[in-house]
């Protein structure tokens, strides 16, 4: 699932690179992009997903590390010209390509279905068939190394946003400095 969510990604990537190829700085038509950034914004969610409510470890915002937010933030362009600007048109959004951190491509993505948990308040009696389930469950958590798959390439996305924006209190800073 995580891979076909990846490769979509790639797709739309693929896609929006296809509409801005033949456009440049003297271009006056502007591509209409809103339902693919629509599409990305779904998969990005739901690669999101994956990790939860807590989010994916390191990251800010929806894919990105803060480097690559900070970046789309303040649009800081590299080049060895701004010469070589002009062969982008002016609607052209820069942003960081989507690539898994270390710790992310080495984890197993397993969907959770969160009714299959049993509750704290359940009752202590089993049937056969939950020795059998706890039995499955087990070997999947003691597999050998030749049973477990390459380390994943891509995250799973979680199901709603999973990031917060602080707001830092500048009043309170003031009325420290002014005693």
């Amino acid at each position: 699932m995580l891979l076909a969510l990846f490769e979509e990604l790639q797709s739309l990537d693929i896609f929006l690179a296809e509409l801005y190829k033949h456009l440049d700085s003297s271009s006056n038509e502007r591509p209409d992009i809103s339902s693919i950034q629509r599409r990305i914004k779904k998969v990005t969610h739901d690669m999101d997903m994956c990790y939860g409510m807590m989010g994916s470890l390191f990251r800010s915002g929806s894919r990105q590390t803060l480097f690559a937010s900070q970046v789309m933030r303040y649009a800081d362009l590299y080049a060895a010209s701004f010469i070589n600007l002009l062969y982008y048109p002016f609607s052209y959004l820069f942003r960081a390509a989507h690539v898994l951190m270390p710790h992310e491509s080495t984890v197993e993505h397993t969907h959770v279905d969160i009714n299959e948990m049993e509750s704290p308040l359940a009752t202590r009696n089993r049937t056969s068939v939950d020795f059998k389930d706890t039995d499955y469950k087990r070997h999947q958590l003691t597999r050998s190394i030749s049973e477990i798959k390459p380390p994943n390439l891509f995250p799973l996305a979680p199901q709603e946003i999973t990031h917060c924006h602080d707001e830092d209190d500048d009043e309170e800073e003031e009325e420290e400095e002014e005693e």
